[in-house]
């Protein structure tokens, strides 16, 4: 079965060529640099890429608000998706804290794809496509 396009498609990707040089991502010293999943940088975007990118961050974020089990927050996602961005979570450490902060694999396979579709960097993307497609697939 082919992997679900949001694990490997880019966070801004659209119709239409490729801009030339993408943007650096955000510090991700601490969850709230994380502008995907609701961080303050996300809000308020005055540039058609960066508003599409805040709309879909923020539907992800209702999502994960009514779908997370009563002790895990958005928050709680937000700092492993910082870890991971940040290199203080490998891919596999990621999708282990993950599915436990969701509420075991079932919610893991609803919700994964669209949270790893958020994070700005291909190769993380494409580490959790790989761990999803042996775990799910």
């Amino acid at each position: 079965a082919p992997l679900p396009a949001a694990l490997l498609e880019d966070q801004a990707a659209g119709p239409g060529p490729r801009p030339a040089r993408p943007r650096s991502p955000p510090r991700l010293d601490d969850d709230s640099g994380f502008p995907s999943l609701g961080g303050p940088e996300a809000k308020g975007a005055s540039d058609p890429e960066l508003e599409a990118i805040a709309a879909r961050n923020a539907a992800v974020c209702r999502t994960l608000e009514a779908s997370l089990p009563p002790a895990s927050t958005v928050s709680d996602v937000r700092k492993l998706c910082a870890g991971l961005q940040g290199g203080r979570l490998t891919a596999t450490a990621f999708y282990e804290a993950f599915s436990r902060v969701v509420g075991g694999p079932e919610a893991c396979r609803e919700l994964l794809p669209q949270v790893a579709a958020l994070l700005p960097d291909r190769e993380k993307r494409e580490a959790l496509a790989r761990i999803y497609a042996q775990e799910h697939l």
